[in-house]
Protein backbone atom coordinates (compact mmCIF):
# COMPACT_ATOMS: atom_id res chain seq x y z
CA UNK A 1 0.00 0.00 0.00
CA UNK A 2 1.38 3.38 -0.97
CA UNK A 3 2.08 5.78 1.84
CA UNK A 4 -0.45 8.56 2.15
CA UNK A 5 0.70 11.84 3.65
CA UNK A 6 -1.58 14.13 5.58
CA UNK A 7 -0.70 17.70 6.47
CA UNK A 8 -2.11 19.53 9.46
CA UNK A 9 -2.18 23.27 8.83
CA UNK A 10 -3.33 26.19 10.96
CA UNK A 11 -6.72 27.72 10.27
CA UNK A 12 -6.57 30.86 8.13
CA UNK A 13 -7.15 34.02 10.14
CA UNK A 14 -9.08 36.98 8.72
CA UNK A 15 -8.24 40.31 10.36
CA UNK A 16 -9.64 42.91 7.93
CA UNK A 17 -10.71 43.47 4.33
CA UNK A 18 -10.11 46.31 1.89
CA UNK A 19 -12.25 47.96 0.75
CA UNK A 20 -14.91 47.54 3.45
CA UNK A 21 -17.52 49.38 1.37
CA UNK A 22 -18.11 48.57 -2.30
CA UNK A 23 -20.46 50.58 -4.52
CA UNK A 24 -21.18 48.53 -7.61
CA UNK A 25 -19.15 45.64 -8.90
CA UNK A 26 -15.44 45.37 -8.26
CA UNK A 27 -13.27 42.51 -9.43
CA UNK A 28 -11.76 41.67 -6.06
CA UNK A 29 -11.21 42.69 -2.48
CA UNK A 30 -8.07 42.21 -0.43
CA UNK A 31 -8.15 40.20 2.78
CA UNK A 32 -5.45 40.75 5.40
CA UNK A 33 -4.76 38.07 8.00
CA UNK A 34 -2.54 35.05 8.48
CA UNK A 35 -1.96 31.41 7.43
CA UNK A 36 -3.06 31.90 3.80
CA UNK A 37 -0.05 30.15 2.22
CA UNK A 38 0.31 27.08 4.35
CA UNK A 39 1.10 24.18 2.00
CA UNK A 40 1.85 23.33 -1.62
CA UNK A 41 -1.65 21.94 -2.25
CA UNK A 42 -3.26 25.17 -1.15
CA UNK A 43 -6.68 25.64 -2.87
CA UNK A 44 -7.95 28.99 -1.58
CA UNK A 45 -11.59 29.99 -1.62
CA UNK A 46 -13.43 32.97 -0.16
CA UNK A 47 -16.99 33.05 1.14
CA UNK A 48 -19.29 36.05 1.29
CA UNK A 49 -21.95 34.76 3.64
CA UNK A 50 -23.38 31.71 1.89
CA UNK A 51 -21.81 32.69 -1.45
CA UNK A 52 -18.50 30.94 -2.18
CA UNK A 53 -16.39 32.45 -4.96
CA UNK A 54 -14.27 30.15 -7.06
CA UNK A 55 -11.45 32.60 -7.67
CA UNK A 56 -8.98 33.54 -4.95
CA UNK A 57 -5.29 34.32 -5.21
CA UNK A 58 -2.77 33.98 -2.38
CA UNK A 59 -0.39 36.94 -2.58
CA UNK A 60 1.48 36.08 0.62
CA UNK A 61 0.93 34.24 3.88
CA UNK A 62 -0.77 37.40 5.19
CA UNK A 63 -2.65 38.60 2.11
CA UNK A 64 -5.20 37.08 -0.26
CA UNK A 65 -7.25 38.51 -3.12
CA UNK A 66 -10.88 37.35 -3.26
CA UNK A 67 -13.16 37.66 -6.30
CA UNK A 68 -16.42 39.35 -5.32
CA UNK A 69 -19.91 38.03 -6.03
CA UNK A 70 -22.00 39.45 -8.87
CA UNK A 71 -24.15 42.27 -7.51
CA UNK A 72 -25.02 43.88 -10.86
CA UNK A 73 -28.76 43.38 -10.29
CA UNK A 74 -28.85 45.37 -7.06
CA UNK A 75 -31.25 48.32 -7.08
CA UNK A 76 -31.20 51.59 -5.16
CA UNK A 77 -31.94 50.93 -1.52
CA UNK A 78 -30.53 47.41 -1.62
CA UNK A 79 -27.72 46.64 0.79
CA UNK A 80 -25.71 43.42 0.87
CA UNK A 81 -23.77 43.32 4.13
CA UNK A 82 -21.91 40.09 4.73
CA UNK A 83 -18.93 38.47 6.39
CA UNK A 84 -15.85 37.35 4.48
CA UNK A 85 -14.16 34.07 5.41
CA UNK A 86 -11.27 32.17 3.82
CA UNK A 87 -10.61 28.48 3.18
CA UNK A 88 -7.23 27.05 2.21
CA UNK A 89 -8.38 23.47 1.69
CA UNK A 90 -10.88 23.82 -1.12
CA UNK A 91 -13.87 24.79 0.99
CA UNK A 92 -13.84 21.91 3.48
CA UNK A 93 -13.08 24.31 6.32
CA UNK A 94 -13.40 28.08 6.51
CA UNK A 95 -11.81 30.51 8.95
CA UNK A 96 -13.70 31.00 12.19
CA UNK A 97 -12.63 34.65 12.14
CA UNK A 98 -14.18 37.00 9.61
CA UNK A 99 -14.47 40.63 8.56
CA UNK A 100 -17.48 42.49 7.18
CA UNK A 101 -17.91 44.05 3.75
CA UNK A 102 -20.92 46.06 2.55
CA UNK A 103 -22.08 46.17 -1.08
CA UNK A 104 -24.28 48.94 -2.50
CA UNK A 105 -25.71 49.44 -5.99
CA UNK A 106 -23.38 51.29 -8.39
CA UNK A 107 -23.45 55.08 -8.19
CA UNK A 108 -24.54 56.86 -11.38
CA UNK A 109 -22.90 60.25 -11.89
CA UNK A 110 -25.21 62.45 -14.00
CA UNK A 111 -23.67 65.93 -14.15
CA UNK A 112 -21.10 68.33 -12.72
CA UNK A 113 -21.07 72.15 -12.60
CA UNK A 114 -18.84 73.84 -13.49
CA UNK A 115 -17.12 71.54 -15.98
CA UNK A 116 -13.85 73.49 -15.63
CA UNK A 117 -12.20 75.30 -12.71
CA UNK A 118 -9.01 77.36 -12.45
CA UNK A 119 -7.69 76.62 -8.96
CA UNK A 120 -7.55 74.28 -6.00
CA UNK A 121 -10.57 74.58 -3.72
CA UNK A 122 -13.17 75.46 -6.35
CA UNK A 123 -16.55 74.03 -5.32
CA UNK A 124 -18.11 71.54 -7.73
CA UNK A 125 -21.81 70.67 -7.67
CA UNK A 126 -22.65 67.17 -8.87
CA UNK A 127 -25.87 65.24 -9.45
CA UNK A 128 -25.99 61.49 -8.99
CA UNK A 129 -28.28 58.50 -8.54
CA UNK A 130 -27.91 55.65 -6.03
CA UNK A 131 -26.00 57.98 -3.73
CA UNK A 132 -26.08 58.16 0.07
CA UNK A 133 -24.19 60.07 2.73
CA UNK A 134 -21.05 58.37 3.92
CA UNK A 135 -17.94 59.54 5.72
CA UNK A 136 -16.05 57.97 2.82
CA UNK A 137 -17.90 59.80 0.03
CA UNK A 138 -15.39 61.50 -2.29
CA UNK A 139 -14.78 63.00 -5.71
CA UNK A 140 -12.16 61.06 -7.65
CA UNK A 141 -10.10 62.61 -10.45
CA UNK A 142 -7.74 61.03 -12.97
CA UNK A 143 -5.94 63.32 -15.40
CA UNK A 144 -5.35 62.16 -18.96
CA UNK A 145 -2.16 60.13 -19.11
CA UNK A 146 -1.95 59.62 -15.34
CA UNK A 147 -2.16 56.29 -13.56
CA UNK A 148 -2.78 57.71 -10.10
CA UNK A 149 -5.98 59.25 -8.78
CA UNK A 150 -6.63 62.47 -6.88
CA UNK A 151 -9.50 62.62 -4.41
CA UNK A 152 -11.25 65.16 -2.20
CA UNK A 153 -14.01 64.59 0.38
CA UNK A 154 -17.58 65.06 -0.86
CA UNK A 155 -20.83 65.85 0.94
CA UNK A 156 -24.39 64.88 0.03
CA UNK A 157 -26.29 68.18 0.24
CA UNK A 158 -29.73 66.94 -0.85
CA UNK A 159 -31.59 63.63 -0.83
CA UNK A 160 -32.26 64.40 -4.51
CA UNK A 161 -28.69 63.30 -5.21
CA UNK A 162 -26.91 66.66 -5.03
CA UNK A 163 -23.28 66.47 -3.95
CA UNK A 164 -20.53 69.02 -3.41
CA UNK A 165 -16.76 68.65 -3.36
CA UNK A 166 -13.72 70.88 -3.84
CA UNK A 167 -11.12 70.51 -6.56
CA UNK A 168 -7.72 69.15 -5.49
CA UNK A 169 -4.35 70.68 -6.27
CA UNK A 170 -3.50 69.57 -9.79
CA UNK A 171 -1.71 70.44 -12.99
CA UNK A 172 -3.89 71.76 -15.82
CA UNK A 173 -5.53 69.34 -18.23
CA UNK A 174 -8.53 67.16 -18.90
CA UNK A 175 -9.53 64.72 -16.20
CA UNK A 176 -12.10 62.01 -15.66
CA UNK A 177 -14.29 62.64 -12.62
CA UNK A 178 -16.15 60.02 -10.57
CA UNK A 179 -17.98 59.88 -7.29
CA UNK A 180 -16.76 57.14 -4.99
CA UNK A 181 -17.64 55.47 -1.72
CA UNK A 182 -14.53 54.60 0.21
CA UNK A 183 -12.36 57.29 -1.37
CA UNK A 184 -10.75 54.90 -3.86
CA UNK A 185 -11.33 53.59 -7.36
CA UNK A 186 -12.90 50.25 -6.36
CA UNK A 187 -16.12 51.98 -5.26
CA UNK A 188 -16.37 54.60 -7.98
CA UNK A 189 -19.46 55.48 -9.99
CA UNK A 190 -20.25 53.43 -13.07
CA UNK A 191 -19.87 56.53 -15.28
CA UNK A 192 -17.31 59.31 -15.31
CA UNK A 193 -17.66 62.90 -16.53
CA UNK A 194 -14.88 64.90 -18.17
CA UNK A 195 -13.66 67.83 -16.11
CA UNK A 196 -10.95 70.38 -17.02
CA UNK A 197 -8.36 71.79 -14.65
CA UNK A 198 -7.51 75.30 -15.90
CA UNK A 199 -4.25 77.21 -15.49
Amino acid sequence: VDNVSFVYVPFPVVERVYPEIVAGSTAAITVIGNHFATHEFNTPLCSFGQIITSSATVESNNRISCATPDISQMKFGDVFSTTVRVSTNGGTDFSTSSSRVVFYPPIRLLSVHPVAAPEMGSILKLRAENIFQSNDLACLFQLDGDVDYLSTPATLTSMLGEVECATPSSRSGMSKLWLTIGGHHSGKSSESIMFEFLD
